[in-house]
């Protein structure tokens, strides 16, 4: 027998519903991009019409492609933002990203118990896997959220606008959610350690330690700096090397590097028990300072902050910065074009169609779920204080009255943008073996702050952009 795989020519009604599936995915993206900077959401309605909650058009099969294709643009996403990190910025907030993070898990888990046992009766196990589920935030959605914040490179706002992944507030942010994501995946190895239904789960402590245990040495590659710079003057040298010796074009070399950057760490991080959102995070993170480094050399950091500098000056300094971001730019020129249009919508359509949403709408359910989902929008957005207790706590004297104040925004921002659910939530909520009630709160509220979170997000940067990266946030 032949070993190949047999062709047939894919039915007309299988080439519609696929072109149209993808199509529609970034029309429903353009819609609800321009009237509320978050296009993922329409992304996701559009998998719950698509997939198997309301028509079933897409059969299982493609579905499973779909998830499969779709974490890989999820991935390209972390890297994306690991690229824009500014890890002097992140090094100086990491202590209060761990408090924003903590909190964001603990108030979560610690009302789901009263309000799930003690309020709805419920199990005790039921009610700590659902608070579980609910403590991640979505990376995912956070980076994409802010990516699709930031506005068009044109000269005219290049010196008024901030890129919010650059600024105080934004890099708080994305590290907290880096540290919501390592502990789901620490709930999501402790749930069916503790269920241990078939005794073939790990022991406990081997669950717990594991992860946060590699999650740390994943993060020293980034906080030591002696290992930081070996490890960016490697990637440096093999970078000009291969442009001086085999004269091929920058771009290319920079993607072939990506690619093999990318690959490595995010397999080790699996391999080590680690998130691989983890491993793309700390290889966009090195190849951005390799940028940065490689900016410095070139005697390019930043752009001039004075306003009557002429629009040539200006042009001129986004050129050689462009140059000398190489990285930067072959991921935007190679990569981005994909995973905007493909992999990203189908990774937020595939969260659509993981959405029971039928199976909601029954009486009790209804006013229960929508009860829980607000109680932990508010969970999260808890979360957002310890913003305006670090400026009471580090500004003093009156005369810092309106840098406090300015500090309301950003705590308004952290606090929208920590609300948003998604992957590691549904990876909890299928592994906590729920029962049937407990299960379709949980799908309530991952629903409900899933669509929420982003929007709300996106209307906030739009309307009070420069409110949200003000005083000393931005």
């Amino acid at each position: 027998m032949t070993r190949a795989a047999v062709y047939h020519e894919p039915a007309l009604p299988d080439i519609l519903v696929a072109s149209s599936y993808l199509y529609l995915l970034n029309l429903a993206h353009w819609v609800v991009e321009r009237t509320c900077s978050a296009g993922l959401v329409g992304n996701i309605i559009v998998g719950i019409i698509y997939g198997t909650p309301l028509s079933g058009l897409l059969q299982p099969a493609w579905e499973a492609t779909f998830w499969l294709l779709g974490y890989v643009g999820l991935i390209l996403i972390v890297f994306e933002g690991g690229l824009h990190t500014d890890l002097e910025l992140f090094r100086e907030n990491v202590m209060l990203s761990i408090v924003v993070a903590s909190t964001g898990v603990a108030a979560p888990i610690g009302l789901t118990l009263l309000l799930f046992h003690f309020g709805f009766h419920l199990s005790l196990m039921d009610s700590f896997a659902a608070g579980a589920a609910l403590a991640a935030t979505s990376l995912g959605t956070t980076f994409a959220v802010l990516e699709s914040s930031v506005q068009s490179p044109k000269l005219t706002d290049t010196l008024t606008s901030k890129d919010i992944r650059h600024t105080r507030i934004g890099c708080t942010l994305l590290a907290a959610a880096l540290i919501d994501d390592i502990l789901g995946l620490v709930l999501a190895a402790v749930i069916p350690s503790i269920r241990n239904t078939d005794g073939a789960h790990k022991p406990l402590a081997e669950a717990i330690a594991r992860p946060i245990g590699v999650s740390i040495a994943f993060f020293l590659l980034v906080e030591i700096g002696l290992l930081r710079r070996g490890l960016v003057a490697c990637l440096s040298t093999v970078h000009r090397g291969a442009r001086s010796r085999l004269q091929l074009d920058g771009t290319s070399i920079c993607t072939f590097l990506t690619v093999m950057t990318l690959s490595a760490l995010v397999a080790a991080a699996h391999s080590a028990g680690a998130s691989v959102l983890l491993g793309a995070w700390v290889a966009g993170a090195l190849l951005g300072e390799v940028d940065r480094v490689e900016r410095l050399q070139g005697g390019v950091e930043t752009l001039p902050t004075d306003p009557h500098t002429s629009e040539i000056v200006v042009e001129s300094q986004v050129q050689q910065m462009t140059l000398l971001s190489a990285f930067l730019t072959a991921f935007e020129c190679h990569l981005a074009p994909i995973q905007n249009r493909i992999l990203a919508p189908l990774f937020f359509g595939a969260v659509g169609t993981a959405i029971p949403f039928l199976d909601l709408w029954s009486g009790r359910i209804i006013w229960r779920g929508i009860l829980y989902s607000a109680l932990m929008m508010i969970a999260k957005m808890v979360a957002g204080v310890w913003i305006l207790v670090w400026s009471l706590t580090n500004q003093k004297g009156t005369q810092d009255l309106a840098g406090r104040s300015s500090s309301l925004y950003p705590a308004l921002l952290l606090s929208v943008a920590m609300v948003s659910r998604g992957e590691i939530s549904l990876l909890i909520a299928q592994l906590g073996q729920l029962g049937d009630e407990a299960y379709q709160l949980t799908m309530w509220a991952i629903l409900l702050c899933t669509i929420l979170g982003p929007l709300c997000t996106g209307l906030l940067i739009k309307w009070k952009r420069q409110e949200c990266v003000a005083g000393a946030w931005g």
